[in-house]
């Protein structure tokens, strides 16, 4: 069933099919054609549109995640807030990836608590008067976040520090297009995608043989212009959410 809600979207098979007719192919050429097609989207994947997928993602009992199959790389990490929108959880380079596969990783990964009392030994305070602490202007202060995570992507696991308190994560990231006839592009992206079948189905050819009215550089370089139209297309530059960026800049300050 055909899930598309909006004209933005078109299926990779069309893009294909509107390419063998394009070029006056049949469709045995179909399934080389799909590889190309499929290896053009990794190309633009980064470079055009970064389309992020959402997942809420389960925290197995030694505070991992599991990352998706299609996972390339994470945008956001965190947790839900009453706004609906993702708290996220910071980085920690200092998290341990220590037997972060076994069951038994909270435990391992676990030494003697640190005092409280001794917590000065070990962070930076911005300003302490006689036991009491304060933030003063113009020093940095703690980063509050809603837990703390590391990611091993090798492993293909997120790990998070051991008290972290939730029993689910919300993971965005950018996927990798799947060998599916369902997966869907962008409309915007659909000439430029096209370009690319064009030149890649030509790129190893000899020259002489039929079909080669343009050169493979003509070829590539038609490419490099169709991806470059589809990048203002797909990132528009719209007014009024650059103004609504700079009032949101805009503080109350003494003029000096």
């Amino acid at each position: 069933m055909d899930t598309m809600k909006t004209a933005r979207w078109v299926h990779l098979d069309e893009v294909v099919k509107e390419y063998i007719s394009q070029a006056e192919l049949n469709m045995a050429h179909y399934r080389r054609l799909w590889n190309i097609a499929f290896r053009g989207l990794e190309d633009m994947l980064f470079n055009i549109y970064q389309m992020p997928k959402t997942q809420k993602l389960t925290v197995l009992s030694n505070k991992t995640v599991k990352l998706p199959s299609d996972y390339v790389s994470y945008v956001k990490v965190g947790v839900l807030n009453s706004e609906g929108e993702i708290a996220t959880l910071s980085k920690n380079p200092n998290l341990t990836s220590y037997q972060v596969d076994f069951q038994t990783r909270v435990d391992n990964n676990t030494d003697a608590p640190v005092d409280p009392t001794n917590i000065r030994d070990f962070v930076y305070l911005n300003y302490d008067n006689n036991g009491a602490l304060f933030n003063l202007y113009g020093l940095g202060g703690f980063l509050m976040s809603a837990g703390q995570f590391g990611i091993d992507e090798e492993k293909g696991i997120i790990f998070l520090d051991n008290n972290f308190p939730y029993e689910y994560v919300i993971l965005e990231y950018l996927s990798s297009p799947r060998d599916d006839e369902e997966y869907k592009v962008p409309i915007l992206i659909k000439e430029a995608l096209i370009a690319w079948i064009a030149w890649k189905d030509h790129e190893y050819k000899p020259m002489g043989r039929r079909f080669q009215e343009m050169s493979k550089e003509q070829r590539r370089i038609n490419y490099v212009r169709e991806k470059k139209k589809a990048k203002f297309r797909i990132n528009p530059v719209r007014i009024w959410e650059i103004n609504d960026i700079i009032r949101a800049g805009e503080v109350l300050a003494v003029k000096g």
